[in-house]
């Protein structure tokens, strides 16, 4: 089940990869995470009600769900907006290089390879034996 994050991380790394050149604005930050936990409930939710005895997820459950997610999301994703600002002021020369977006492409493109290859790994391998 811990595969049901991927897809809302690599929303968010898409987000902000093709962010608009205000998106520090905490109404742009905000955005990205509700756009990563909008996903994570589209594709949670189901899965979560499809394979799990417990979270019930029904129509008295669901609410409360996409609720609380979309609200602990945002804060998630400005505590680590926060923390990742100040990580980068740490020992930051004055003048950063720039990065060309098709390095920062070509990156997300294979940790987005290298985990999906990981994943269909270890759902197709034998159990051990012994």
């Amino acid at each position: 089940m811990h595969l049901l994050a991927l897809p809302p991380l690599v929303a968010l790394d898409l987000w902000h990869l093709r962010r608009p050149a205000d998106a520090s604005l905490p109404r742009r930050q905000a955005a990205g995470a509700l756009v990563a936990g909008a996903l994570f409930l589209l594709v949670g939710l189901p899965a979560i009600a499809a394979a799990m005895v417990y979270p019930r997820v029904n129509w008295g459950t669901a609410p409360f769900m996409v609720g609380i997610g979309l609200a602990a999301g945002v804060v998630a994703s400005w505590l680590g907006a926060n923390a990742g600002a100040a990580l980068a002021e740490f020992h930051r020369p004055a003048a950063a290089p720039h990065m060309p977006r098709w390095v920062a492409g070509t990156a997300l493109a294979a940790v987005v390879v290298v985990t999906l290859g990981a994943a269909l790994y270890v759902m197709r391998a034998a159990p051990p034996v012994g």
